[in-house]
């Protein structure tokens, strides 16, 4: 049973991958007027990529100090 968790952990972690490659080869083959609007879509889903982790950082914390009180 772990390792269908640990397998599709990184099937997730692979697909959440897609959109940034995607995204970094569309900034290359795409007109350069299209560009900016590529390069800010990139940085709004690394945005929103950093702040799952970093909810999930503090969730994980927030438990771990409720199970030690």
């Amino acid at each position: 049973m772990e390792t269908l968790d640990k397998q599709f952990a990184t099937r997730l972690g692979v697909i959440g991958l897609i959109p940034f490659v995607l995204l970094t080869l569309l900034c290359w083959i795409v007109h350069p007027e299209w560009m900016a609007f590529f390069i800010d879509a990139q940085l709004v889903y690394g945005i929103a990529i950093l702040g799952f982790i970093g909810g999930l950082h503090w969730g994980l914390a927030l438990i771990g100090q409720e199970r030690s009180a």
